[in-house]
């Protein structure tokens, strides 16, 4: 499909950007790991409903935040289980420890 689609480019189109608009598109082709000039091709093709841009630096970012978070609830589950297995019978434990 990709082939038959780069074969049938048989279209130049050339157009102007300002400053800002040129660093934008930079920054988002280099943050999506996609060309220059594959960028507005895709983002037609999404407009279009065929293909989907992720972002890969906010994509990282959030990932990152949820492995962090996700690491403090592990990390409390363990001191829950520790204080639990401190205790040979249920009734000696204190209900304070898991408020």
């Amino acid at each position: 499909m990709i082939k038959e689609i780069q074969e049938n480019r048989t279209h130049k189109i050339t157009f102007r950007l300002n400053d800002r608009e040129v660093r934008f598109l930079d920054e988002f082709s280099q943050s999506t790991g996609i060309s220059r000039s594959d960028t507005p091709r895709k983002l037609i093709r999404k407009i279009q409903g065929d293909v989907t841009i992720v972002k890969t630096d906010k994509l990282l970012k959030t990932l990152n935040s949820l492995v962090a978070e996700q690491g403090r609830v592990n990390n409390n589950i363990n001191q829950l289980a520790n204080h639990a297995n401190q205790y040979s019978k249920v009734e000696d434990l204190d209900p304070k420890i898991f408020a």
